[in-house]
């Protein structure tokens, strides 16, 4: 497991809100580094996205063509 030297200011905020909440401190660093993950991957799919329609190989569609 990797440990993880954060500055003082963001250790007291953590070890706030997991007294504040009952969740240990575990628990919401490894909750926030899935979550920083996660839209990590959201953006590398937006901008592999916006390559495809800044190269032709995507269009738009209007959701007015869309919705019934």
């Amino acid at each position: 497991m990797p440990a993880i030297r954060l500055p003082l200011d963001i250790e007291t905020r953590l070890a706030t809100e997991a007294e504040r909440t009952g969740r240990s401190v575990d628990d919401l660093a490894r909750d926030a580094i899935i979550d920083y993950l996660r839209d990590l991957d959201g953006l590398a799919e937006a901008d592999r996205r916006m390559a495809e329609l800044h190269a032709g190989r995507d269009q738009i569609i209007p959701l007015r063509m869309i919705v019934l």
